[in-house]
């Protein structure tokens, strides 16, 4: 079965603290005015062909608050430590297809437009940091060991397939998957555990929960 518990993220983020939200981690936040290439270089070839739109400044004081939210959730030291920047965009897209976030080594990309989510974007674009920035944890194995059901495919292929949707997925639930897109691949079916552990409240249905043995450190 599967547990609801992240070895990663309670190794590194157990505890929900009340952060102070100080300028030092505001400074990372950075409103996008669609001019400047923030994007690695690498995510501008014609495969990935990166783009973004400029953020709308207006709604950006109720979309903080949303990133406020998710701030309050981690130690403070860990989002100066393990993020360099957070870039609220407009729209995302990568790959031909929309995307509310992303994420590269440092650095997360978060859409604004029309995303209702914003703070689980944040939970589950910092998952994807956090376990791939500390490769020591090795928990893929045995989750997709866990998870036949997985594509393990890319989320644009995924996408194109049909497998988009976050919604919760009754049939699902109880193979221990949270939505559709969760079976794109083990990654975003850890992303959307990050979520719940941090957001939770979509549903009461029980799941069951993948079990992991305790990490193993290189």
């Amino acid at each position: 079965m599967k547990v609801g518990i992240i070895l990663l993220l309670g190794f590194l983020l157990a505890r929900q603290s009340a952060s102070s939200q100080d300028s030092l981690l505001w400074k990372k936040v950075l409103l996008y005015d669609g001019k400047n290439s923030i994007f690695p270089v690498s995510w501008l070839d014609k495969e990935i062909n990166a783009k973004a739109t400029e953020a709308d400044t207006a709604s950006f004081h109720n979309d903080s608050l949303f990133i406020a939210k998710a701030f309050s959730k981690y130690p403070d030291e860990v989002i100066l430590k393990e993020v360099r920047k957070i870039y609220l965009l407009g729209k995302l897209r990568f790959n031909g297809e929309n995307f509310f976030g992303t994420n590269s080594r440092y650095d997360l990309y978060i859409a604004l437009n029309n995303n209702d989510e914003i703070e689980r974007t944040f939970h589950h674009e910092l998952s994807s940091m956090l376990f791939r920035n500390h490769p020591s944890y090795k928990i893929r194995e045995e989750w997709e060991k866990l998870s036949p059901e997985l594509l393990s495919t890319s989320s644009a292929a995924a996408m194109k397939a049909g497998y988009y949707s976050t919604e919760y997925a009754p049939e699902l639930l109880e193979k221990g998957y949270f939505s559709k897109y969760s079976l794109s691949n083990w990654e975003n079916d850890f992303n959307m555990y990050a979520e719940e552990i941090f957001c939770g409240g979509k549903t009461k249905t029980q799941t069951r929960r993948k079990t992991l043995s305790s990490p193993t450190a290189e």
